[in-house]
């Protein structure tokens, strides 16, 4: 029997392409496009275990099956070959086993590791990845079935022969918009060089700053009413870091969380208050998902934003219990792990909770207030909640049950024993929500929205779900995993091929990328921008950290204009007037400037240098912009248009002819939706 691995095995289709080998256990030819990216070991493959794509049953002899390596042990879709080790356990008869790239004829000496009947043996192996990342495994052996595991211990990656396009994309993928050195540099170091970069830079923590009395002072007035009772500080701090600072993935994912951990500053008017909150975000981005949902449980500005902090033994409130379940963990129905919704036997949406699951949840939130107060009349925003046992319900509870049996619940998630400490019970409340099935799902689809498209395939949540539930070293809720198998996903990279993929910038993203794009400076063309953007973004529709109600800037859930099917977010908060509003903030960027004034010192404008020197040649410098803000994907169309337009000016007014090109290409479509 041939060893080749293709539609005669039943691989899909997408898997059948033509690639270059390598010669199995040879060291892999280095060029300067080539990179080795070493990782912890990690095991991609273990037949043994009967559940998974990456399981069992044992390969019979003459057999042959794909394994998805890229995706899987933090192994990006851009791999081009792994450093294995390979585990033959148990072989009923002697033979090898072959490893290539899928849809390849074996090549001569592919041959991964012999073995003997009844004999454990390793190998070391580099196994080249087909177009897909996958792997082709063939036994050959006279008789009965072996199973093998594979550890991966590194991979080469070549992103530099990509095209620029493809630099541009990982740029918005994980930053608040590319630049010409951000995607300069991500083609020196790679992807994953460019990830691994991100993840170290230590967090940037929001400045604390002193809490003020609850009740605005007569003589805070002006300025101080401005610093102490209201979003301005923390708007300007988060536009400035967002535009200069360098830790661009992590700013990318805080946004992406707050969008669904919700607290506002409409009620928790004083940014002394947001401070903790905001940070509880940027420390744990690429923490875990678990420490999350136990700091915001315990934040003094969630306490009172979700009214936990007055929910007492005689009177339990059920905001917050209602809220962590519904928008912050698991959502309203039962979800497949690829995040496509369970149904019952009539076809219909199953709910993951009940109104008696609140009823518990709630109980388990009683007790906890604000710490001591530093003096009379100023609340301790600044320190966690605390418990009052005496206000805390300590008697049996249950939750997450099944109530099949219309009397009595069975199978809850977790009981709550009688007499049980308060912290006990909250800390085994949030470890039930995280043993949910849907909360992998259901988070991960709030990251891929948040961070690459509105409307990921099932298979693509799948993918990140799975890394979620395991990290590849069988921890759970570990975000850096997670973030990184959101943005290298072959989805995320492939995305502007398929039409409906992406993302309608919300106003926070679509003004920051587009100054970071043209070079955000001092309104006097000197120095920097000071931030100060926030009135601009509410008047296209995004008040920054003043969500209207704990659902968001806008409706998770709503769906693209004109489909039923599909799902656009951002359109929530978008309109004719709020459309308009964008293309006169444009104008305002493009043909003169935030000027400065009483709260914004310095203002804000663009560098349009770099357009401006290609004046001579329209098409030249349409397809810069096109470069720049679309990353290539502008219509023909469109620049046609745009180089007519750029023409009908004359070519003795190059700034002019720059403003025009810069306009037409930052109001379009191309750019306010990021694919």
């Amino acid at each position: 029997m041939p060893r080749e691995y293709g539609m005669k095995y039943c691989l899909s289709a997408r898997s059948v392409a033509l690639l270059s080998l390598l010669l199995p256990g040879a060291a892999l030819a280095q060029s300067p496009q080539s990179k080795f990216y070493p990782i912890t070991p990690c095991r991609a493959v273990d037949t043994r275990n009967p559940n998974g794509a990456a399981g069992g049953p044992a390969l019979v002899a003459g057999g042959a099956r794909a394994f998805q390596l890229a995706g899987a042990c933090g192994v990006p879709i851009t791999a081009r070959a792994v450093v294995t080790n390979v585990t033959v356990v148990n072989p009923s008869t002697a033979g090898d086993l072959a490893i290539f790239p899928t849809g390849t004829p074996s090549p001569t000496g592919a041959t991964a590791i012999n073995f003997k009947a009844g004999r454990t043996r390793a190998n070391n192996f580099i196994a080249r990845l087909g177009t897909t990342g996958d792997i082709a495994v063939f036994t050959e052996m006279p008789a009965g079935t072996v199973h093998f595991l594979i550890d991966v211990s590194g991979y080469f990656e070549d992103l530099p022969a990509s095209p620029l396009s493809t630099y541009a994309a990982v740029a918005n993928l994980t930053s608040f918009g590319a630049t010409p050195q951000l995607v300069a540099h991500i083609r020196d170091v790679g992807m994953n060089g460019w990830l691994n970069e991100q993840f170290s830079i230590p967090p940037n923590y929001f400045v604390p700053s002193a809490l003020f009395p609850d009740t605005i002072p007569g003589a805070c007035t002006g300025t101080c009413q401005r610093d102490n009772y209201t979003m301005y500080p923390l708007q300007n701090t988060f536009i400035y870091n967002a535009l200069y600072y360098p830790d661009q993935l992590r700013q990318r994912v805080v946004w992406a969380l707050h969008k669904f951990l919700v607290i506002s500053g409409q009620q928790e008017i004083q940014p002394s208050h947001m401070v903790p909150y905001l940070n509880i975000l940027v420390g744990n981005a690429f923490g875990n998902y678990r420490d999350i949902l136990y700091q915001l449980t315990l934040n003094p500005a969630m306490g009172d934003y979700l009214n936990m902090r007055t929910s007492t033994l005689q009177n339990p409130n059920e905001n917050y219990a209602r809220e962590i379940l519904q928008l912050f963990s698991i959502g309203l129905v039962q979800l497949n792990t690829d995040g496509t919704p369970k149904l019952d036997l009539g076809g219909n949406t199953i709910p993951t909770y009940t109104q008696y699951d609140i009823n518990e949840l709630s109980r388990v939130f009683t007790g906890w207030k604000l710490a001591a107060p530093p003096v009379a009349g100023t609340s301790n925003y600044n320190s966690n909640m605390v418990l009052v046992e005496a206000s805390h319900d300590r008697g049996k509870k249950s939750f997450l049950c099944d109530w099949s049996n219309p009397i009595t619940p069975t199978g809850c998630a977790w009981t709550f024993n009688a007499n049980t400490n308060g912290d006990i019970e909250v800390n085994q409340a949030i470890d039930a929500i995280m043993a949910h099935a849907n909360t992998a799902p259901y988070v991960s689809t709030q990251l891929i929205r948040g961070l690459v498209t509105s409307n990921p395939s099932p298979a693509y949540v799948g993918r990140v779900a799975a890394k979620f539930n395991n990290n590849g070293s069988g921890v759970k809720g570990d975000l850096a995993a997670v973030v990184r198998a959101v943005v290298t996903d072959s989805e995320a990279l492939a995305g502007a091929t398929d039409p409906n993929f992406g993302i309608l910038r919300d106003p926070v993203y679509f003004t920051i990328a587009l100054l970071r794009a043209l070079g955000a400076r001092a309104a006097n063309g000197t120095g920097v921008s000071d931030g100060v953007l926030a009135t601009q973004l509410t008047n296209i529709g995004q008040n920054l950290f003043n969500p209207d109600t704990v659902f968001s800037y806008y409706p998770n859930d709503n769906q693209l204009p004109g489909s039923s099917t599909m799902f656009g977010p951002e359109f929530g908060i978008q309109s004719a007037l709020t459309a308009l509003r964008r293309a006169n903030l444009v104008n305002t960027f493009v043909y003169s400037s935030i000027p400065t004034g009483a709260n914004n010192p310095f203002g804000t404008s663009l560098d349009l240098s770099v357009i401006q020197s290609l004046s001579n040649d329209p098409a030249a410098m349409v397809e810069q912009l096109n470069q720049l803000l679309c990353r290539g994907l502008l219509s023909a169309g469109a620049k046609t248009a745009i180089v007519t337009a750029v023409n009908a000016i004359p070519a003795s007014s190059p700034k002019q002819r720059a403003q025009q090109a810069t306009y037409l290409v930052a109001t379009s479509s191309q750019f306010q939706v990021e694919r």
